[in-house]
């Protein structure tokens, strides 16, 4: 674009919204509504609408409706409608994968999906702790939104289990979980590529 036509032209910047704002706009709407929540509930909103506060509040409208009368709004209610795994699961498959046990592991993602669990959203999720495992070995201080979503002890447990891997095995198991997230969509048996995922990490130099 010429100069004379870009002096003329009025620059607007966007961007996507942080984590803290995102639950503070969310808390604005639930205290308008006269309604609470836990804060793991907003915490999981605002992590699956990726900045976008329009996503937030339309998750968040679903949820207050899925709750019904309740005047909270709990985490247990956010997961069941995303279908998402809760944190002690997702801690206890990366100890798992720490641990090299394929079959408590593979074991563990069967159990999830019968418990409704949607398997596609916890590879996601597995992805993300394996990537902020990553991060912490390149910064410990690293912030994103996940590990603001997370308690001092959380990220402390987190920072630990990204100890017991080398680095490059990290970055090779984001990659294998990326490549089975990929391969799902056209798996007939959705959990297939995953578990396939997992016996290669729990076999690897055995």
């Amino acid at each position: 674009m010429i100069p004379t036509i870009q002096s003329r032209c009025q620059t607007f910047h966007f961007r996507k919204l942080q984590l803290p704002e995102i639950i503070q706009r969310l808390e604005q709407i639930l205290k308008q509504e006269g309604l609470s929540s836990e804060k793991e509930a907003l915490n999981l909103i605002a992590l699956s609408a990726s900045g976008s506060i329009r996503d937030a509040e339309s998750l968040l409208d679903e949820v207050i409706s899925f709750s019904g009368a309740e005047k909270e709004i709990k985490a247990e209610t956010v997961r069941v409608l995303l279908g998402a795994a809760d944190k002690p699961s997702i801690f206890q498959f990366l100890e798992l994968l720490e641990a090299k046990k394929t079959k408590e592991a593979v074991n563990l993602i069967n159990d999830l999906i019968l418990d409704g669990t949607d398997i596609k959203e916890f590879t996601n999720s597995s992805i993300q702790y394996l990537r902020q495992m990553l991060l912490y070995q390149i910064d410990s201080e690293s912030q994103t939104p996940l590990s603001l979503s997370l308690t001092k002890e959380e990220r402390g447990k987190l920072q630990d289990l990204g100890r017991s891997f080398p680095e490059k095995e990290l970055k090779e198991m984001i990659e294998k979980f990326m490549q089975a997230q990929a391969k799902m969509r056209y798996s007939a048996i959705i959990q297939l590529p995953l578990e396939l995922a997992v016996i290669d990490v729990c076999l690897k130099d055995k």
